[in-house]
């Protein structure tokens, strides 16, 4: 009668050490790594979310000097913050393309 080793090393205490065979070691829930795990995730998302909050008041007040400035501004002063904009204007002349 064959008997696989696995079931004889289970089942007897006498077997050699080589055989015998290992049980894998349950992790239980832990609330203390979980709770770490979870600061950590906050404390990056804390960071991402100051770095956006910068981005956009240095944005909001991009836009609000913009506004000052565009009921003084003229056209030249426009486009040489944008050259890209002066350049399809100006192809949209060339072209005779009125934006119809």
């Amino acid at each position: 009668m064959f008997l696989c080793p696995l079931i004889l090393c289970s089942c007897s205490r006498s077997v050699d050490a080589k055989l015998k065979f290992h049980v894998p070691e349950i992790v239980l829930f832990n609330q203390d790594i979980c709770t770490n795990l979870q600061l950590v995730e906050l404390k990056e998302a804390e960071k991402q979310s100051l770095k956006e909050s910068e981005r956009l008041e240095k944005e909001v007040a991009e836009v609000q000097e913009l506004k000052k400035k565009l009921s003084t501004m003229t056209a030249d002063e426009y486009f040489e913050k944008h050259p890209e904009l002066k350049k399809k204007f100006d192809d949209e002349i060339r072209n005779d393309y009125w934006g119809y």
